[in-house]
């Protein structure tokens, strides 16, 4: 059999091996999800800049307010989990009208009193940070299966891109 054929050959059982692998990921990671909203929405993302320790607010539609913020008493262990390839895992007030204020969250949760929607859209420091938003579903969030799905670059597989 000349060496051409055997390349061949190898290729082919490699895709075969590669593509079952895949299948194998995506059932195991559907066949995983509990029936009904058990969990929050996993929402993956990223941003133009370092915004890891900077407050999440929501926006209205056309960015002229602030609809959502998180109040200070939940700002004990809100920072998102750091994933593959500069992803992160939103901590719950991440989503596609999302923007981030100038104060980090050590800063909002000194500050006593939660502030009003008006004084938060003063400070905020960009409202339209994002890159990529991916919803993963409402699963229990495992961090080594997103960074397999993102190291794997199955993201755009396994999750559904959110437009912003």
């Amino acid at each position: 059999m000349p060496k051409f054929y055997k390349i061949i050959i190898l290729l082919l059982v490699l895709f075969i091996i590669l593509t079952g692998l895949y299948l194998c990921l995506k059932y195991y990671i559907l066949m995983s999800r509990p029936s009904g909203n058990v969990y929050p929405p996993i929402v993956i993302y990223k941003t133009h800049g370092d915004y890891f320790q900077q407050v999440p607010v929501y926006l209205s539609l056309d960015k002229t307010r602030v609809t959502g913020y998180p109040g200070i008493e939940k700002m004990g262990t809100t920072y998102p989990d750091q994933l593959h390839k500069d992803y992160l895992l939103s901590n719950g007030f991440v989503g596609s009208n999302t923007g981030f204020l100038n104060i980090t969250f050590e800063e909002y949760a000194n500050l006593g009193n939660t502030p009003s929607s008006s004084e938060l859209f003063a400070i905020i420091l960009d409202d339209s940070p994002f890159i990529e938003m991916y919803y993963c579903g409402n699963i229990k969030p495992i961090i080594w299966e997103l960074n397999v799905i993102i190291g794997l670059g199955l993201i755009d597989n396994l999750c559904q891109q959110i437009e912003f």
